[in-house]
């Protein structure tokens, strides 16, 4: 936007002695974008399974730098996130002033280089890192894709394997930028898998330990009537586990209905992180989830330190 002055000076040798001296006027106007805009087209799938890759496709009348990313809408919604418009950013309406300021002296700096400023010196690293988890667990990431900043000209397709283990809404998002406009494109993927399954297994077992493992199953079958149907689920261990009980159960759930299954396992003398993989069939429908747990020593490291006397 923009403002327009007008001032009006009274001639001084004007016969209008009453009139005021100097007038003026500010009116604000506002430039049309449409030039500015660039007729971005993205497509994405409404519905997917997990586990699935998402395709998304981004169209552009020709050459420009096209960002594409893919957000879990649980984490948008947290963080009160929107897509914002650039142009709406940098042609905003403004006040008839100008008003600096800056807060660069409140950026913390990385957390690598936090981190790099305590570290001990004096060869002192290889007893430090003694003391980090050999035995660490992999945890499920933050449902989120970011393609970085491509250069397409017409058309172009990224691809993400979603999760296994994410059943929810995806918020596809997408931007592209010329040297003479800027677009944004947005669309929602909702990703449903035929079961849901949601394991609950301890996060550190000792060997020799015995241990339950509960699944959750959420039936979500459609089209296949209201009586209870037979589902198959089936547990693949590692070998750091032994089952205690029947890999294969059997629950039965009507479309809309959930349940609970319990596996009985040992941990095994094998160290570090154990899998656990399940997987529910019925028919030729099928869901599969993957947990893991750390198989950890019963004790802390321990340090033994001798002290002697040698006599002449």
């Amino acid at each position: 936007n923009g403002y327009i002055n007008v001032q009006f000076v009274r001639d001084p040798s004007s016969n209008a002695i009453y009139m005021s001296p100097l007038s003026y006027g500010v009116a604000p106007f506002s430039v049309d974008l449409g030039a500015r805009r660039e007729p971005l087209i993205l497509d994405a799938p409404t519905l997917i399974k997990p586990g699935q890759t998402l395709h998304m496709t981004v169209h552009t009348p020709g050459s420009a730098q096209v960002v594409v990313f893919a957000v879990d809408e649980g984490i948008l919604q947290v963080a009160g996130y929107k897509l914002g418009d650039p142009l709406d950013f940098f042609f905003h309406k403004r006040m008839l002033q100008v008003s600096t300021a800056q807060i660069l002296d409140l950026i913390l700096p990385a957390f690598d280089k936090l981190m790099g400023m305590s570290t001990p010196g004096g060869d002192e690293n290889a007893l430090r890192s003694q003391q980090l988890n050999p035995f660490r667990r992999k945890h499920e990431k933050p449902v989120a894709y970011w393609s970085g900043i491509t250069t397409v000209n017409g058309s172009h397709t990224f691809d993400y394997i979603v999760p296994d283990s994410f059943n929810g809404a995806l918020r596809v998002m997408a931007m592209a930028v010329t040297p003479q406009r800027i677009g944004i494109a947005q669309r929602q993927t909702t990703v449903r898998g035929d079961f849901v399954l949601s394991p609950n297994a301890p996060l550190a077992v000792a060997p020799g330990d015995t241990f339950t493992v509960s699944m959750g199953v959420a039936n979500n079958l459609t089209g296949v009537g209201t009586a209870p149907l037979p589902i198959s689920v089936s547990l693949a261990p590692t070998p750091a586990l032994a089952a205690l009980s029947p890999l294969t159960q059997t629950l039965r759930l009507a479309p809309g209905h959930a349940g609970t299954l319990q596996f009985q396992l040992r941990a095994n003398a094998v160290l570090g992180s154990a899998d656990l993989r399940f997987t529910a069939r019925y028919g030729d429908k099928q869901a599969q989830r993957g947990t893991t747990l750390s198989v950890r020593p019963p004790l802390p490291l321990q340090s033994d330190v001798s002290f002697g006397r040698l006599a002449a």
